[in-house]
């Protein structure tokens, strides 16, 4: 399995992330209101979380989890900016608007879509040069 340094910030790792995030709604179960539920089913943040090895509700600061933040800046803009915990909780999203929207982002990060690296900013340098 491929290792996420969730500190390098790469079109793979993030696409790396929002896969694993959607197996693990599609595997767990998806829930509306909080990150995850007493059975396990995760919200769409709480499974980015997850999938990279991090406790679905640990507050997390932005300069430790510098990927996980690209991942919600980049599946956010997908969303025409709507947060995505309001678009996860919101009255008629489902389980596979949810898992596909990760999906497609990470499809179009794999297609050359640029990840967004802090509010709306284009990706760290590194990942320009990444094939």
């Amino acid at each position: 399995m491929y290792t996420i340094d969730t500190n390098k910030l790469t079109k793979r790792n993030a696409a790396t992330v929002l896969r694993r995030a959607a197996a693990l709604i599609e595997t767990s179960g998806w829930h509306q209101g909080d990150y995850q539920n007493d059975n396990g089913c995760l919200c769409a943040l709480g499974a980015i979380r997850v999938a990279c090895g991090i406790k679905a509700d640990k507050w997390l600061k932005q300069h430790e989890h510098p990927l996980i933040f690209s991942v919600y800046n980049t599946l956010r803009s997908e969303l025409n900016g709507v947060a995505i915990d309001t678009w996860n909780d919101r009255k008629g999203t489902t389980k596979e608007d949810v898992v596909g929207a990760m999906r497609q982002t990470a499809a179009k990060l794999d297609h050359g879509r640029k990840l967004l690296n802090g509010p709306w900013m284009d990706l760290a340098k590194e990942d320009r040069n990444e094939s």
